[in-house]
């Protein structure tokens, strides 16, 4: 008989079955790690959305507190944390007080901070604009608790702009943003993303050159449309990202008001602006608005437009 060489049935069977075996490891493999890429994006989104409500909600609060009550539980709370130290990791228990500002938002809060749904407990800072996450958020294998420190990792930028400042050139306290805010200007008829450090994004010294003063202006993000970006889009991405671009569709928009002064010179009245909180005329009555607290501000934003809210 002439002899013939091939793969037996049972040889066969179990080339199959280790096939499917390393495929099957292959495709859990790869849809583990894109749940995992999946749930770090949603907890880093979650944690931004959180901030820029409640930015939105303190502005709100400075146009009416009565209206716009601050939202959380107050009390002290204590928040676990990992911290890299060289080769080392070490937990360490770091301590937020409401005596420093601090609220903790839970589900029970989402309504009020116009949030629809929200997997975790975070404290807030409503002056500062900073969220802690009571869990760890992981970037790029690192962990975080910070909104300001995650932002920073992910875009390189920090995005919120010092108080303190004054420019000599325009005469006035720098406007100030905070998360959330985004700088537009006039450029013929349409509203574009600027940076703050754009010369032409304000000059209130211009009026003297009967130029009419550019006067500061931010649009938040809760309904702006840039061309080409949907609003998911436009919260995720830095001022870098979005500079140079034509705003579709307005968010509630606000302007700057420097801190100023009034009193009587020669029998009339003139407006002159303040050097940080330094007022020129000592003896007149600066504008209540331009307290806080007992804290005295630089400036304050103002709705450019009419603000409305609606009561429960």
């Amino acid at each position: 008989m002439k002899k013939s060489q091939g793969i037996s049935l049972m040889s066969l069977v179990i080339t199959i079955v280790i096939i499917i075996i390393l495929v099957g490891i292959s495709v859990y493999n790869g849809i583990s790690k894109n749940l995992s890429e999946t749930g770090s994006t949603m907890d880093y989104n979650e944690i931004f959305e959180v901030s820029n409500a409640v930015n939105e909600r303190s502005l709100l609060n400075r146009l009416n507190s009565n209206a716009y009550r601050l939202v959380g539980q107050t009390g002290v709370f204590d928040v676990e944390m990992e911290i890299e130290s060289g080769d080392e990791t070490i937990r360490v228990q770091k301590e937020y007080s409401s005596l420093e500002g601090w609220y903790k938002v839970t589900s029970s809060d989402l309504d009020d901070l116009n949030l629809e749904k929200v997997r975790r407990d975070y404290l807030v800072n409503y002056s500062t604009g900073e969220v802690i996450s009571f869990e760890p958020i992981i970037f790029e294998n690192k962990k975080y608790y910070s909104s300001i420190a995650l932002n920073d990792a992910i875009s390189g930028n920090e995005i919120i702009s010092g108080v303190e400042e004054f420019d000599d050139s325009a005469g006035i306290n720098k406007p100030y943003i905070v998360t959330g805010m985004i700088p537009v200007k006039r450029v013929e008829n349409d509203w574009v993303v600027t940076r703050i450090d754009d010369p032409d994004w304000y000059d209130y010294s211009a009026e003297e050159d009967g130029k009419g003063n550019l006067w500061a202006n931010v649009m938040l993000v809760d309904d702006i449309l840039i061309e080409g970006l949907t609003n998911s889009e436009v919260r995720g991405m830095t001022l870098k990202e979005l500079e140079g671009k034509k705003v579709i569709s307005e968010g509630s928009m606000f302007v700057w008001i420097p801190r100023y002064s009034t009193g009587s010179v020669d029998g009339k009245t003139q407006v002159v602006y303040s050097v940080l909180t330094d007022d020129y005329f000592k003896d007149s009555e600066v504008l209540r608005a331009f307290e806080k607290d007992g804290v005295q501000l630089t400036g304050i934003w103002v709705s450019k437009y009419d603000a409305s809210y609606f009561e429960k």
